[in-house]
């Protein structure tokens, strides 16, 4: 080959060639990890997340961790503790080798026994962020009966008339949010329509 001057010169070889069938080859290795990913490695944890469910729905008796780690067939990699509760981790292999799927199991102590109290897939609440729905504590006081319903952090909550009522009977202005005494009405609308003639 020449240049315009007609002088001789080698051709460099290209390494076009190498860098495509490179590149085409890690795109290949992404798309079969996100396969994988997508279809065996999640809907394994799912399978898993919905068998612990179905145990612990139809057992006559609570789930123990043993009994959990049975039916998952593997031991629990890790295990921590998150206020009262005993938490395992189990891992399941992804689509990205150095971050596995986790399914997480919760346990209360009872005796000498781990007892399962819950269990959450991919990421874990912390226990103070999953309150119990629909617990309600009735307390009766020496002064008077209060229903108070118990939110996920043990605050107490009492109806807004019992308040009002109890900051009136000591001579004090009701602070609560909740009061009715701090209510103000709120303004009616009114819209007048005309009617064609």
């Amino acid at each position: 080959m020449s240049d315009p001057y007609g002088r001789a010169y080698d051709t460099p070889v290209s390494n076009g060639k190498a860098r495509r069938l490179f590149l085409f080859g890690l795109l290949g290795v992404v798309l079969i990890a996100l396969g994988y990913d997508y279809l065996v490695a999640r809907p394994s944890v799912d399978a898993a997340y919905n068998l612990i469910a179905e145990a612990d729905a139809t057992s006559a008796e609570t789930l123990t961790n043993e009994d959990v780690s049975d039916l998952l067939g593997k031991e629990p990699v890790h295990t921590f503790t998150d206020g009262n509760q005993t938490v395992e981790v189990y891992y399941f292999t992804s689509g990205v080798l150095v971050k596995p799927h986790k399914l997480y199991t919760a346990y209360q102590k009872d005796g000498d026994q781990l007892l399962f109290y819950r269990h959450a897939k991919y990421v874990y609440d912390k226990a103070k962020e999953t309150p119990r729905e629909g617990v309600e504590i009735v307390r009766e006081d020496a002064s008077a009966s209060a229903s108070e319903s118990v939110l996920g952090d043990g605050v107490a909550m009492k109806p807004a008339d019992d308040s009002a009522a109890e900051s009136n009977a000591s001579g004090e202005e009701a602070t609560d949010r909740t009061s009715t005494s701090e209510v103000e009405s709120v303004p009616e609308l009114q819209i007048e329509s005309e009617s064609p003639d």
